[in-house]
Order: C-alpha cells, then sequence, then structure tokens
C-alpha cells in the first residue's frame, strides 16, 4: 500500500502506490528521470569499420548473419529470447565453432578457434552470466581486473609485479566507480552492479578494440543501470566499436545508434532512431519478410 525508497543509506520519501508510476519510483532512485539515465549519442565520434561479420553460420542457431560495427558505433542486437542472439556473440568471441562465414577486425579476416584467439586479436566479451563466465567469484578483484591481459602487470620472467598490478587495479576502480572496501576483496562480497563492473574492468584493462555485451544490466539494480550505461558509452568514445545484446527493448533504444533484430537465427532488419519502437523491433524479429520492409531497412 505504500513503499519507502532509500539512496545511500538515507530515506527519500515515502509514497502511496496509488499516487506514483515506475518513472516517479526511478526518479526518487537514481535522483532523474528514466529519459535521463542514458548518456547523449552527440558526445561520441563515428570512424571508420572495425568488425565485420559475413554469412557467419554456426549451428541451428546462426544462420547466414552479416553486419558491421564501426569505431566509436554502439550497435544493438535485439529480438526474443531464443532468437540466437547470445550464440551470435559466442562465434564472434571464438566460444563456439564456425560451420562457415568470415569475422573480420580492421579489415582483415580473422581464424578464432578459441577465446584466446580472440582476446589477442582485440575482442572482449561481458557474458549473459557473468557469475559462471564473467569473473572467478572466489577471487580478489585486482585478480579478476587483469586476467584479460597479464602481459601489463608481470615482468620479463613471468612474475607478477604486485606494485603494477596494484596501481592499476586502483586507478581502475576509480574509473568505474567501483564500490568495494579494497582490491583484494573476492568479487563474490560485491552487489550484482559492482560486480558487473569488475567484468567491465578487464575489458577496459585489456584494452582490445571490441566489445560485445550480453544483457549488461541484467540483475543489477536501477542506479547501478545508469553508471554501466555511462561505462558503455565511455568504450565507444574511446574509439572501440561496441555490440549490446539486450531483452530490454528501452535500454537498446536509449543506449545503441541503431538496432539489428535477430529472428530464428537471421538477422531480419536494422532499426535507427528515427523508427526505435517495440512494435517495430518485435515485428522485424518475429515475422520479418514483407513487415520488416515496411518497417526498417533490410541488412
Amino acid at each position: 500500500d505504500r513503499m519507502t525508497v532509500m539512496k545511500d543509506g538515507e530515506t527519500v520519501g515515502t509514497v502511496a502506490t496509488t499516487d506514483v508510476k515506475i518513472d516517479d519510483i526511478i526518479r526518487m532512485m537514481v535522483g532523474r528521470p528514466i529519459a535521463n539515465m542514458f548518456p547523449e549519442r552527440s558526445q561520441r565520434t563515428i570512424g571508420a569499420e572495425l568488425l565485420n561479420v559475413k554469412k557467419l553460420n554456426a549451428g541451428r542457431m546462426v544462420r547466414d548473419v552479416s553486419f558491421s560495427v564501426r569505431a566509436g558505433e554502439i550497435v544493438g542486437l535485439g529480438g526474443l529470447i531464443g532468437s540466437g542472439r547470445t550464440e551470435v556473440a559466442r562465434a564472434i568471441f571464438g566460444a563456439d565453432p564456425l560451420d562457415s562465414g568470415t569475422i573480420s577486425l580492421k579489415g582483415k579476416a580473422l581464424k578464432l578457434k578459441s577465446p584466446r584467439d580472440a582476446v589477442k586479436a582485440g575482442i572482449g566479451l561481458v557474458p549473459e552470466d557473468r557469475k559462471e563466465h564473467g569473473v572467478v567469484i572466489d577471487k580478489p578483484i585486482r585478480v579478476n581486473a587483469t586476467m584479460a591481459r597479464m602481459s601489463s602487470v608481470v615482468n620479463a620472467l613471468g612474475f607478477l609485479k604486485p606494485a603494477l598490478e596494484r596501481t592499476d587495479v586502483t586507478a581502475l576502480g576509480k574509473r568505474l566507480r567501483l564500490k568495494a572496501s579494497s582490491i583484494d576483496a573476492p568479487v563474490s562480497s560485491l552487489s550484482g552492479g559492482n560486480q558487473q563492473k569488475v567484468v567491465l574492468a578487464k575489458w577496459f584493462h585489456a584494452g582490445g578494440d571490441v566489445i560485445i555485451l550480453d544483457e549488461p544490466t541484467r540483475g543489477v539494480d536501477v542506479g547501478a543501470k545508469a553508471e554501466i550505461y555511462a561505462l558503455i558509452n565511455k568504450l565507444a568514445e574511446d574509439g572501440k566499436a561496441v555490440l549490446v545484446i539486450s531483452s530490454e527493448h528501452q535500454e537498446l533504444f536509449g543506449l545503441c545508434d541503431r538496432v539489428l533484430a535477430m529472428g530464428q537465427g537471421q538477422i531480419r532488419g536494422e532499426l535507427t532512431p528515427s523508427n526505435y519502437s517495440e512494435e517495430n523491433l518485435l515485428g522485424l524479429s518475429m515475422m520479418g519478410g514483407a513487415r520488416a520492409s515496411n518497417q526498417g531497412s533490410q541488412v
């Protein structure tokens, strides 16, 4: 009947459920309306093509998929659960074998047999399940943050340089506004939003050219979402090619320069900001064909 909203250990206010909408509650939780949670696209410059995927086929869920992402661009991949979005990400990251097709980075075709090959080439993946695939949950923050590029914190003989590691991870923590008692704290001790920031820290530290984010704000509170959106935008500002997979349509529309709609393992069409809507995205994903040609440009 009533709800009390708290922020940073203090009571913001108590309201009757009949008097407020979801947007009002979000405004109380994060200090701004939902429309202002997403960063301005105008701050980014979109450059040359970095990632090119051509006629990708992998198992039953990736069929003849082609698209590209440019430097400084955030491209969304939308569609229903089971449409093949995660499988596309895994194929690009070398986690699943390709049946056919090419993945090119900066115009050079890659031969990716494993995630190790993808990381070496400059591709990072924030996976759908961070606890299972994104972090080593019981290891310290500092270990997780540097594991994708250990070469920067070890000497010529392969021994860790602890002082350098601490300096680098401390700087990353400040940049990402990570809330933790210490960089020696295990990731399991953090909130969901801060665990996700550790996954992002790993790819900020790795310094690749392409970042794929699969459900980047799943399981985090609305305040942490706004911070993660700003970090994703920062990756694009730094000139990365960013691919975002999300089941939250508002997230795709708020973050992305364009959104590709997937259905049954295929890309059915593309939406740009002028025709963003759930109806258009679902229409492309579910029907494709003639419906797609009316609601968004074909890819």
